[in-house]
């Protein structure tokens, strides 16, 4: 690494984390790669360092700030200070240390107590993982053996025959499991003066841990749809450095100081991000909310946005489509311009077509004028490029920014593939996987798996994945820009999907699947048409489908190897496990309906 790297990331570590033990080195190359099924990040950053955890998160911040808000459709707006939070995390940490529980599995979402749970533990110098509680049991099955936790906490929200199931399956196996519901119901924090959090009795009562910054503090699930899920670890050191750098950098930096709201789930490393860690590392409020879906009504959308004072607005791309379709049907041209305190608005998950960002700009009454359109993987722990204020001005919003210092991507030949060049604090400290993944270069550089190009002006686009590509007669058309332009040919098309299947003369050819808010076919061959003028004549659909609904993962991107089974004449059926896909019942419903 370039000796500027290595002093800007070295900088940054010091003025975020407190360092009760200096590391040997900000990063250096790692020689064993491979053990087993374990394979390693060639890189391993601040070695040795040991951060003290309770510092780090709570030093600066004050008992009476308000760490986080919660929004419910029946109780409105809750919100917890940071007085009442460490009180609370007081009672978790010895309950973890008591049970001498090194590693935490939490089954539950996004809420102010599975925050709670997933900080107690980092707190307890403990490693964590976050499950959707609506995977199947099998599913949630396979990944405790794959983590192998010392305690299950499971939200009461789950299906209680499923727990009953887990409940036995835990018993056998020797696993302690916790029912968690509102650990913040009762309100154990009297103190109503507002002083520094370390001068609290509870900040003296949690303990002085002082962990080491390449131990793990969590682990993520990949989908595991088509086999053994893998299993990303990240470290405690490297992870929150560069947590707390993306979150200023693109959310705090875009005029959004605090009140920035994650529409993700816990489950997902951005639920970890951008809804838990960054937000806490930079004295910023999280906010929740017990329902994603309500967020779809647009009078709801503004009491939320209003009562919840969000500044920053951060969803997937399926739910912008999601409230662009309501908004539709309601006639809800936009968000009342006077109330809310909307500053910016950040989209992830799917790619972002240019036409849904224009709108969502106008709609939410945006005083940024583009959309911050994040591109990350879970194994990059975070942003690796977004758009940012200081851009030129963005004539395309599909665009997901210009690379900068300290990062820095590359498209190689084949077939555009974007790798990174060098390393970042973020990546992933080691995957398990029962199939070796390729990951890195011979070199040490970071394949991403996604196609790509650049503009005239440097903005970086994505084409999808490099399974997504789609060959036709030697032209490698990408999937989104298909998508992109179905997209935009007319406002009741809400989500497309472009998949290949096999010709034997052009080597592939395009099937698209939309989703349409219209009663009324939409004319099949005036859109092709739009789509010819727009690109060419090898991005054109051989068959164009309209379907009820597209599968979705819960992360809310496209399970378009799904679509590119019923193509083949493989249709998925209700005896497979994919509770990984959030709608399957209704996909499968939907398949009923259409001719292929």
């Amino acid at each position: 690494m370039t000796s500027d790297l290595d002093s800007f990331w070295d900088s940054f570590a010091k003025k975020k984390i407190n360092w009760s033990q200096k590391y040997e080195s900000v990063v250096e190359t790692r020689e064993q790669l491979e053990i087993k099924n374990k394979y390693f990040s060639p890189w391993i950053w601040f070695k040795n360092g040991r951060i003290d955890i309770k510092k780090t998160f709570f030093s600066g911040k004050f008992s009476e700030e308000i760490i986080i808000k919660n929004y419910s459709k029946s109780e409105g707006l809750s919100e917890i200070k940071y007085g009442e939070f460490l009180a609370k995390s007081v009672e978790l940490t010895k309950k973890l240390i008591i049970n001498n529980a090194h590693k935490v599995l939490i089954i539950g979402s996004a809420c102010p107590s599975t925050s709670l749970l997933m900080i107690s533990s980092a707190l307890s110098g403990k490693c964590h993982s976050v499950l959707f509680e609506d995977l199947s049991k099998d599913s949630i099955i396979k990944r405790i053996e794959i983590f192998n936790p010392s305690i299950i906490f499971i939200r009461d929200t789950i299906d209680k025959k499923k727990f009953s199931e887990l409940e036995s399956y835990a018993n056998s196996k020797n696993f302690k499991i916790e029912v968690y519901s509102d650990f913040f119901k009762n309100a154990t924090y009297k103190n109503k003066k507002n002083i520094k959090c370390e001068e609290l009795n509870y900040f003296f009562q949690l303990p002085d841990i002082q962990v080491n910054a390449n131990e793990s503090l969590f682990c993520l699930f990949t989908s595991g749809s088509t086999g053994t899920p893998k299993a990303i670890w990240h470290s405690y050191g490297g992870y929150l450095v560069y947590a707390s750098y993306t979150f200023e950098k693109y959310f705090s930096d875009s005029g959004a100081k605090k009140n920035i709201f994650c529409g993700t789930d816990a489950a997902w490393i951005n639920g970890h991000t951008y809804a838990v860690y960054g937000p806490l590392l930079n004295n910023s409020t999280s906010i929740f909310i017990d329902n994603l879906s309500n967020l779809q009504n647009p009078q709801y959308l503004e009491e939320f946005l209003i009562e919840s004072q969000v500044s920053f607005f951060y969803t997937s791309v399926t739910l912008l489509r999601a409230i662009k379709s309501f908004a539709s049907l309601t006639k809800t041209e936009k968000i009342s311009k006077s109330n809310t305190n909307l500053i910016g608005i950040g989209s992830c998950g799917e790619p972002l077509a240019n036409n849904v960002a224009i709108w969502a700009i106008n709609f939410f009454n945006s005083k940024n004028n583009f959309v911050v359109n994040t591109y990350f993987q879970t194994e990059t722990g975070g942003v690796i490029v977004a758009p940012e204020r200081d851009d030129p001005q963005i004539n395309d919003h599909s665009t997901v920014g210009i690379v900068k210092f300290p990062l820095e991507i590359d498209i190689s030949n084949n077939p555009n593939s974007l790798i990174v060049i060098n390393p970042w604090p973020g990546s992933f400290d080691f995957v398990l996987s029962d199939k070796k993944p390729i990951y890195w270069t011979n070199d040490k550089k970071y394949i991403l798996n996604d196609s790509g190009y650049k503009d005239q002006n440097s903005f970086l686009y994505i084409g999808g994945r490099t399974d997504d590509v789609i060959n036709i007669s030697g032209h490698r058309i990408s999937s989104a820009e298909i998508e992109s332009a179905s997209i935009s040919y007319d406002p009741a098309i809400m989500e497309a999907a472009a998949v290949g299947c096999n010709d034997p003369i052009t080597g592939s050819k395009v099937v698209l699947f939309y989703v349409s808010n219209k009663q009324n076919l939409i004319n099949h061959e005036l859109l092709k048409g739009f789509i010819v003028n727009n690109l060419t004549p090898y991005h054109v659909p051989w068959k164009v489908i309209k379907i009820e609904c597209l599968p979705k993962t819960k992360s809310g991107k496209i399970a378009r190897r799904l679509l590119r089974r019923v193509i083949d004449g493989d249709k998925p059926s209700k005896k497979e496990d994919l509770s990984t896909i959030m709608n399957y019942d209704k996909f499968l419903d939907s398949l009923k309906l259409i001719n292929l």
